[in-house]
């Protein structure tokens, strides 16, 4: 006979025996209904600039990317997202239902803000108005972006043509040499020191 764990476990709720005839006695016959439907509840994630994603995703102790309570968020839960800057890009693995949507929201109406773009560090004047500084990624030619307070700035190039790049200024060379893998470009106009422009 099933004991009253093994009810619960196979999701039935017993009833009291029923009696039934059987060959001019009565046996006890033991019934069975399904149990009512459960609701899981929900969680709610928290993520904080200073937060760790080896931390377990409470107010105490948030996750430090938005990305880790997208990886952990199931259908209902909240993710509660802390003040402050996030250099990321957030993509959802798992997905909501229409009754149980995954929540993205500021906590407490905290100013956010996702930025896709990296912070650059570590600037230094080349001479005039060209700064440059060590980068960890390229997105490839013609990709990369660099902007200052909130302003895109055009990468170097020579010769320099400001901001108004429908009006591109030409360069004359006297001499130019290629192969397979690199390029000389020889210009009076050119006064840095060899190398300068290599990577530019």
């Amino acid at each position: 006979m099933l004991n009253t764990i093994e009810f619960a476990r196979l999701g039935l709720t017993p009833r009291p025996p029923q009696r039934r005839a059987q060959r001019g006695r009565v046996v006890k016959v033991p019934s069975f209904e399904p149990l009512e439907s459960r609701t899981l509840f929900s969680s709610t994630w928290f993520v904080a600039p200073n937060g760790s994603d080896a931390n377990p995703g409470t107010i105490a102790l948030p996750f430090q990317t938005i990305q880790h309570g997208a990886d952990m968020a199931a259908p209902g839960d909240t993710v509660d997202v802390r003040a402050g800057v996030y250099h990321e890009t957030v993509t959802l693995h798992h997905s909501g239902t229409s009754p149980a949507r995954i929540k993205f929201q500021p906590y407490n109406n905290e100013s956010v803000t996702i930025d896709g773009a990296d912070p650059v560090t570590g600037w230094t004047n080349a001479g005039g108005s060209i700064w440059t500084a060590p980068m960890a990624t390229d997105l490839g030619q013609g990709n990369n972006q660099v902007f200052v307070d909130n302003q895109m700035m055009n990468e170097a190039r020579w010769p320099n043509t400001g901001f108004d790049l429908s009006h591109p200024v030409l360069a004359h060379v006297t001499s130019a040499t290629a192969s397979a893998t690199a390029a000389t470009v020889n210009d009076p106009s050119l006064t840095q020191a060899a190398g300068f422009w290599v990577g530019a």
